[in-house]
């Protein structure tokens, strides 16, 4: 059980996916973490889809959305959210409620200090490479090698306090794919 006191940010979704409800902490997150355009409540009544840039996290979510009210269970993922600052161990929970809603709430567990990367900086100069970043746990893709932790591809490339970094493509591991499955199963 996860304690209660424990930070988190909640928001909901209806039927049609569709986001119809945002807490103030979680307004509050996202404008704190430089995503002002989230911080609104004018995304109320938005596809929640809208706000995924990348089809790979887009589809993920909607086959895990189809699964939590096929089965009536909620699913339960560990996730990272970090900052260029701060490592951030989240638990994203997706429960199902009535007529298909579906109540997001994101629990910070742990933050841990990092030195500055500059590669999840949005405001970081990009260059031209691209790199796979996984939208759950924030791997990130080497082939032919796999998945790695990004504080190990950052250190290898020299990212912390890069004054520039490649794009991030966004899309989910087969790690965090497989777990979703397992955990609703």
């Amino acid at each position: 059980m996860v304690d209660s006191q424990l930070p988190s940010y909640c928001y909901r979704v209806n039927a049609s996916d569709e986001v119809v409800w945002v807490d103030s902490a979680w307004l509050a997150f996202a404008k704190e973490n430089g995503a002002p355009e989230l911080a609104d409540v004018s995304m109320r009544n938005q596809c929640l889809w809208q706000h995924m840039a990348d089809e790979g996290t887009r589809s993920f979510y909607e086959q895990v959305h189809k699964r939590v009210r096929s089965t009536g269970k909620p699913l339960m993922l560990p996730v990272r959210c970090d900052s260029p600052n701060l490592k951030r161990h989240m638990q994203l929970t997706i429960s199902p409620e009535a007529t298909g809603t579906l109540h997001y709430e994101s629990i910070l567990l742990r933050v841990e200090a990092q030195p500055h990367l500059a590669l999840i900086d949005m405001r970081c100069k990009r260059t031209a490479e691209r790199m796979t970043m996984c939208s759950c746990c924030q791997k990130i893709l080497i082939e032919p090698t796999g998945w790695i932790e990004i504080e190990d591809v950052a250190t290898a490339l020299h990212l912390f306090e890069s004054k520039s970094a490649p794009n991030l493509f966004y899309s989910v591991c087969p790690d965090c794919a497989q777990a979703a499955v397992s955990i609703s199963s």
